[in-house]
């Protein structure tokens, strides 16, 4: 059934030459034969308005700009303020255009409505419509001659153009916007009324779209709030022309002149308004929402948070309970609340153990391989017939789910580590913890702004209200989209490689020492990807570093900004994220600008598909070392292990094994690609060049020369014997097994492994350093050490990308195996073989 709020405008111009014509002529039937989405509910005379509207944009857009972009540097100051003066009145023409289209939007409605009172049975009376349409072709005429006489302007733009006239004329129609603010409420008043005796006005009034094709849809009662809206910021427009209009333009002194009489003019209609009580007072809103962890008594606790406008709720969600599963456990009124976040605190997993999330993130990976299939069985059953194996094929999916959330709360537990202290005003105290300090810094601003606004007036809602509101919002989106990577189909997963090219940094005032972080999740939890250098003393710092990341089920990039303070704390400028998706990232880069309030950074960033990383190409060069046979290498040198190994664990043990991520973190690409190209001229020209690099490029570089090997250096012929050992139950008969596997390899293979293996055990015992414990090394350098060369083939994408999971999980576990033998203090060299 089609609803009066599913009415879609369509223009004229797209209509056949006797469309009009024949609307008129047609019968309601036959009408509503050749536009379906018109309902039948509606009049015939409203349906010929309709028909003869035009495509309305998809609302007003925020128009937004860097104060920098696309400025050469070699400008003057001056020519600088011009060229933003110029942007932002461009800005202001196209923000112009979208608000002309909804003020049409609405004199359109005003129009159908109008038709209809003129019939027998009226949808609403004529003065009910001219009470909720108050003004509206006024306000609609004052911007329509706004933009015919600023379009001109900018189509015709210099320096010395003047726009501050039609401004200053903009100004003098404020009164026409008073009466309209004055009247909004009556407006308002009357829609609930109309909607309530009306049920075909409520439809027509409960959904207002913008165009055909556009995906914005809003309400009438919040379509004419927009004039009220746009009176503040035609204000606040001006604050921008005149800080970007040089004193010495003739312009400066309109703009000033328009600005005083605007804010007196606003100064007068808020007085009205505030005597009459027009404007309605803001409602209370979910702001944010999300799975965060209390300490209640040193013990860690999951919680689902709910922020909004004005309070504070802490619920705990239940699971086993269909009425309502979220139960309240605290609120806190914002005009009430104090935050703190320099303090310690103290419980038994303030130090997060990576290796549990790893094995539990791994395990909700086989989960959810287990319920698609589930899944898959279970509709193939219901499609042919219902049967008692179609049951029980429904509980499997149950009992699979409630797996994957008590994993899921497990996850949520392990990681946090800051603290975020909320004390009631009466004394009570609240501690969340939080995973990130972009997290942090997320949920602080928004609470700190909130409580700005809220001031003073306690809201007093009683536990049933609160527990109402709750249950009201829970549907709405969460903040930290927990568990929507575990349950998305494989072809929408990203995997892979994201190479990310972090730029420069706009925005900045007085120059200062900056360094930007890159995070990205991994099934979402997010994980210090990688760090750039510091810029020294600039206030506009440019890295052009690159970073190769390896992608795990991730969803988001963050980048986080930081002025260098002291030694012991540094302070965040600015921090912003990039949603990845398939739908926008290319095999070839492309630049994003992230904006972070006052600052903005550029980036380009480029996706390469798992089934491209892992090509194993011979080089062509044969005197090189990236590409060549281990054998080779190791035989030419006349070693047992290549230099180009040796060089960097030496190099790692003099000064990396205190780095936190160490192996982890990403190095600049440039720099691994330099390393890369030096050894591959000169073994001893590439071995004196990693004294003077990152050492984050030196192990980058390392893990690149084993990806780059034609075959793994665990040997592919070898490989399925690994994975076959590995599963043994008998505990000595596995060892016996993976040892002597281990042993028979080749020379050159068997000597690197086991250097290489005894190195890792090293480094992990600097842990309480570097954060990198035996199993977090296996997971980076397990796939690297064991993966075979991707082949092309004809298997089904989806059914290859499954198998690829459940083949990095194998990976990752051998290496983790001979790590933790070694660990045990078990050698793993063959003369020590029993």
């Amino acid at each position: 059934m089609t609803l009066a709020s599913d009415i879609v405008f369509i223009p004229a111009s797209e209509l056949p030459a006797s469309a009009n014509h024949e609307a008129e002529s047609r019968s309601p039937e036959q009408c509503r034969d050749s536009h379906p989405d018109i309902p039948m509910a509606v009049s015939p005379q409203i349906k010929r308005v309709i028909l003869e509207s035009p495509v309305v944009s998809s609302g007003e857009e925020e128009v937004s700009f860097d104060e920098t972009d696309g400025v050469p540097e070699e400008l003057s100051a001056r020519d600088k303020l011009l060229q933003m003066r110029q942007y932002i009145v461009k800005g202001v023409l196209e923000s112009e255009k979208s608000y002309l289209a909804i003020l049409e939007l609405l004199i359109h409605y005003k129009r159908s409505l109008e038709a209809s009172s003129q019939t027998s049975k009226p949808v609403i009376s004529e003065e009910d419509n001219n009470a909720i349409f108050f003004n509206i072709k006024k306000l609609y005429a004052i911007h329509q001659e706004f933009v015919k006489e600023l379009e001109p302007k900018v189509n015709n733009w210099s320096h010395d153009q003047k726009i501050g006239e039609i401004f200053k004329m903009m100004v003098f129609q404020f009164p026409e916007f008073g009466k309209y603010m004055k009247n909004y409420q009556v407006a308002v008043t009357t829609i609930h009324r109309c909607s309530q005796e009306n049920p075909q006005f409520q439809e027509i009034a409960g959904k207002v779209t913008f165009g055909s094709h556009a995906k914005e849809v809003t309400n009438l009662e919040d379509a004419l709030f927009k004039p009220v809206q746009r009176v503040q910021r035609n204000a606040l427009v001006l604050h921008d022309l005149i800080k970007y209009t040089p004193e010495d333009h003739e312009d400066h002194r309109l703009l000033r002149k328009a600005l005083d009489l605007s804010q007196y003019n606003l100064e007068e209609i808020s007085s009205t308004i505030r005597e009459s009580g027009a404007l309605p007072q803001e409602k209370r809103h979910l702001v944010k929402s999300s799975f965060l962890v209390e300490l209640v008594s040193g013990q860690r606790k999951v919680r689902y948070i709910f922020l909004f406008s004005d309070v504070l709720v802490c619920t705990k969600k239940d699971n086993n309970r269909k009425a309502s599963n979220f139960d309240v456990k605290w609120i806190i009124p914002l005009c009430r609340l104090t935050i703190d976040t320099h303090f310690d605190y103290q419980d038994d997993l303030k130090h997060s153990h990576k290796e549990n999330i790893e094995a539990m993130k791994k395990k909700i990976g086989q989960l959810k391989s287990e319920l698609r299939d589930e899944v898959k069985y279970e509709e193939a059953r219901v499609s042919k017939h219902w049967s008692i194996s179609g049951l029980a094929a429904a509980r499997s999916v149950d009992k699979l789910k409630r797996k994957i959330h008590e994993l899921e709360a497990q996850l949520i537990l392990q990681l946090p580590k800051l603290a975020v202290k909320l004390t009631h005003e009466g004394g009570k105290v609240h501690t969340l913890l939080m995973t990130t300090d972009y997290e942090r810094e997320e949920w602080l601003e928004t609470l700190t702004s909130l409580c700005r606004k809220c001031g003073h007036d306690d809201p007093s809602l009683s536990t049933y209200e609160v527990q109402e509101l709750v249950n009201t919002s829970k549907a709405l989106p969460q903040v930290n989209k927990f568990g929507s990577v575990l349950m998305q189909k494989d072809e929408e997963v990203l995997n892979g490689t994201l190479n990310v090219t972090v730029h420069k940094l706009n925005g900045l005032v007085t120059p200062c020492d900056t360094y930007c972080c890159v995070e990205m999740d991994s099934y979402d939890h997010f994980f210090m990807k990688a760090r750039t250098n510091i810029c020294p003393t600039s206030a506009d710092p440019a890295w052009d570093e690159d970073f190769e990341l390896e992608l795990d089920g991730s969803q988001t990039l963050r980048v986080l900004v930081y002025k260098k303070v002291d030694n012991k704390s540094d302070r965040l400028l600015g921090r912003g994220a990039l949603e990845l998706c398939k739908s926008w990232l290319k095999t070839n880069f492309q630049e994003k600008t992230i904006s972070m309030n006052d600052v903005s950074l550029v980036i380009s960033v480029r996706h390469t598909p798992a089934n491209r990383t892992m090509r194993r190409t011979p080089s062509q060069q044969k005197t090189g070392v990236f590409g060549v046979k281990i054998s080779t290498s190791a035989r030419r040198e006349g070693k047992t292990v290549p230099s180009i190994v040796t060089a960097c664990i030496q190099e790692v043990e003099k000064r990396g094994l205190d780095e936190t991520g160490i192996y982890r973190v990403s190095g600049v690409t440039s720099e691994v690609q330099r390393l890369k190209k030096a050894f591959d001229k000169n073994v001893r020209l590439g071995t004196c060049h990693v004294t003077d690099c990152d050492i984050h490029a030196v192990t980058g570089m390392l893990k690149l020369y084993f990806r780059e090997l034609p075959e793994p250096l665990f040997t592919e012929a070898n490989y399925t014997n690994f994975v076959e050992s590995l599963r043994l139950s008998d505990k000595e008969a596995k060892e016996k097994c993976m040892l002597g596997l281990l042993h028979n390899l080749p020379d050159a293979n068997y000597y690197t492994i086991v250097t290489l293996l005894e190195h890792l055990v090293r480094v992990a015992k600097n842990v309480k350093e570097n954060k990198m414990t035996i199993h977090n090394l296996a997971t980076v350098l397990g796939p690297t050490l064991l993966a075979p060369a991707v082949k092309d083939t004809t298997t089904n994408p989806l059914e290859m990308m499954s198998k690829t999971t459940e083949q990095v999980m194998l990976q990752s576990a051998i290496v983790n195996y001979f790590l933790s033998l070694a660990a045990q203090g078990r050698s793993l060299r063959r003369s020590a073989q029993v």
